[in-house]
């Protein structure tokens, strides 16, 4: 028995054995039915399914073809199918068995007029799939049928390029619903449309009707690049070439879809040398390029080495054919573009007439390898026809200066570097230093580092890195100026030996390790014309750490503040006020009042520190006096002379003959209250 292109899918997860189910009808006509199995789950790592009977095609799918017509008797038959894993050299065998089984349809009797083809109708007709689709393939397409299949067993079947014709099995058709299914994705650039051929019969072999043509259009999708028709295109152009001469045509091509958005070009210049200025523009639905500059001059070069200055690197000769050495001959040269920096000078040859092109800034191969330069001439008197039409025209030419590289050393750059470290930090505190580059490579790979001068010797420099650490502990108050950076000269070499120096400027941070400190070693109170004297005090750390200060007498007791009494004036000043006695009571000072002391906090004292000044010229009951103690420093016990400023009693008596013959210590003071 002959059986004919029936298909069998593989799903399910028998591994190891299939059985394939030939199934014979009652009109003679057998088919091949399957278990389901999923061969790529049998062996996952597959690349090659491979059937030992020819007869039989297995897809990577688990779908089953018969190859040719194959005639199926009543015997078993069997083959195996073979999945194998290449890289790995593992292999997989499964056995398919072929069996009978019987199945009866209503049979159409021959003296039924039945098919009338012309009545006949299929549908739907033609239908489409996307390119390069992701599937999940087996994808559906679409279903075909026929109308005789609702009174009759109808087997649908497909023939043409994609079927039977390569690329083979690319579709499929299930032959009981007609479901119509493509295998993998389609490329369209290689196949735009499968002109199909549908079948429709009855099982025994009727055509029910007219064979239906079947065309699958492959959507187009934008997976193809312009491409050029030449890889280069050589054009000449003229010089002085008036503006929008054409050059040349340039043109692509696109496999996808023609005419549609997908081919649709449009050209544009990505890049053209020189960049500025720029001299071509090309059409963008045209490809046509054509001269965008009035004048078009051919470019001359030149080159210069970096850091080089005042010297010439380009003469530029014109052909002029007016009389010479006239205006209308001289040449004038102007650089119009490029020149930004300054770096360039042109001047005009008198002799030559010639432009001479310097270099009067040095250049820096690091910053800039080439300068394009657009030079403009003219004659110094206007060409006769640019009067006439009132247009400006100058013949212009492209300098192309070419920088030079040399060899230099390293580059301390920034020439001042900055680093903070508290004062008092601990000895061997690590901090980053200063960093030099070698200008070639940008980095600083090879540069060794040195300290020329440090003031204090403070700090050391790591040699191969730059970073710092402290040696001895740091003292803001001891640096010079107290209130400035602390500045370090370092040394930076090369392998070469060459090398730059820079300055470390170290900013020692304030910490508050000072206490204040008054600025007057000893006071002297003396009346008639002194009734008060001002106390200062001074702190060497920072103001934050200094003022406002706080004042007080050492001696806190009742008896000392009846005679002294301290009145902040501001942060940093206060007023000493002595206390009155009645010089006829004789009272005076305590005998240790003289020798008490002012003692300084950096607590500023409540209340409002710009107090008015208080005189304390009351005696011992509060009442007004005329009289004042008024020493500072310690008498002595006993006295004969009594206080230099309570002088009353002895004026009458003795006279004043005495003060001739006072001691050491009340001379001295006798001639500070004069000199006051």
């Amino acid at each position: 028995m002959a059986a004919a292109g029936p298909r069998s899918s593989l799903r399910g997860a028998l591994c190891r054995q299939l059985l394939l189910t030939l199934v014979e009808f009652g009109n003679g006509e057998k088919q091949l039915r399957s278990n389901e199995v999923n061969l790529k789950e049998c062996l996952r790592s597959a690349d090659v399914i491979h059937s030992s009977d020819p007869d039989f095609r297995v897809q990577d799918d688990g779908s089953v073809y018969t190859a040719s017509t194959v005639l199926l008797s009543d015997e078993k038959r069997s083959f195996t199918i073979r999945l194998s894993d290449t890289k790995k050299q593992t292999q997989k065998e499964i056995t398919v068995l072929l069996e009978r089984q019987k199945k009866v349809l209503r049979k159409r009797h021959t003296n039924e007029t039945v098919l009338r083809r012309s009545k006949r109708r299929w549908a739907p007709i033609p239908c489409s799939m996307q390119e390069n689709s992701l599937g999940p393939f087996p994808l559906f397409l679409q279903q075909v049928q026929s109308d005789a299949a609702q009174h009759y067993t109808i087997f649908y079947s497909i023939s043409g390029p994609g079927v039977d014709q390569e690329p083979l099995n690319l579709f499929f058709i299930e032959k009981d619903t007609g479901n119509l299914f493509c295998t993998r994705p389609v490329d369209r650039e290689e196949y735009d449309v499968f002109d199909l051929i549908a079948y429709a019969s009855t099982p025994d072999g009727y055509s029910a009707d007219l064979p239906l043509p079947l065309p699958i259009r492959v959507e187009d999708e934008n997976d193809n690049r312009p491409i050029f028709t030449e890889a280069v295109y050589n054009f000449e152009v003229p010089e002085s070439s008036r503006l929008g001469t054409t050059v040349g045509v340039v043109c692509a091509t696109d496999r996808d879809e023609p005419d549609t958005m997908h081919t649709r070009l449009k050209y544009s210049i990505v890049e053209q040398t020189p960049r500025s200025p720029g001299l071509f523009s090309v059409h963008p639905s045209t490809g046509v390029i054509t001269t965008v500059s009035p004048y078009l001059d051919r470019e001359y070069e030149a080159s210069v080495e970096e850091n080089t200055v005042d010297v010439e690197i380009l003469r530029m000769p014109i052909d002029d054919k007016d009389l010479i050495n006239t205006a209308n001959w001289r040449a004038n040269f102007t650089i119009l573009k490029g020149n930004e920096n300054g770096h360039f000078k042109i001047s005009t040859d008198k002799e030559t007439n010639e432009g001479v092109l310097c270099v009067v800034k040095p250049l820096n191969y690091e910053e800039n390898q080439k300068v394009v330069l657009e030079i403009g001439v003219n004659n110094e008197v206007p060409f006769s026809r640019d009067v006439a039409l009132r247009v400006t025209t100058m013949n212009r030419a492209l300098v192309t200066v070419h920088v030079k590289d040399q060899d230099e050393g390293p580059e301390c750059s920034p020439a001042v570097q900055y680093v903070q470290i508290k004062e008092n930090s601990a000895v061997g505190s690590k901090m980053n230093g200063y960093k030099a580059r070698d200008p070639e490579n940008r980095t600083s790979n090879g540069i060794r580092y040195k300290i020329l001068h440090d003031p204090k010797g403070w700090i050391t420099i790591n040699e191969i890195s730059g970073s710092i650490q402290t040696s001895k502990t740091l003292d803001r108050e001891a640096a010079t100026p107290r209130n400035d950076l602390y500045n370090i000269t370092v040394l930076a070499i090369d392998q070469d030996g060459r090398s730059c120096t820079g300055t470390l400027a170290v900013n020692i941070e304030d910490v508050n390790d000072n206490p204040p400190e008054i600025l007057q070693n000893y006071l002297v109170v003396c009346k008639p014309k002194m009734e008060y004297t001002d106390i200062s005090a001074v702190d060497p750390d920072e103001p934050i750490n200094g003022a406002p200060f706080y004042f007080t007498l050492a001696d806190t007791s009742l008896a000392v503040n009846r005679i002294w009494t301290l009145t902040r004036v501001n942060a940093v000043l206060l007023t000493l006020v002595c206390g009155v006695f009645s010089a006829k009571k004789r009272k005076g000072f305590p005998e240790d009042v003289a020798q008490q002391n002012l003692i300084i906090s950096n607590t500023e004292a409540p209340g409002d520190d710009k107090v008015k000044l208080h005189l304390c010229n009351q005696d011992e009951d509060r009442m007004p006096s005329q009289d004042y103690v008024l020493t500072y420093n310690y008498e002595g016990r006993g006295s004969p002379a009594g206080s230099v400023g309570c002088c009353s009693e002895k004026q009458e008596e003795d006279g004043l003959d005495f003060l001739n013959n006072l001691e050491a210590k009340f001379t001295a003071l006798a001639e500070t209250c004069t000199k006051r």
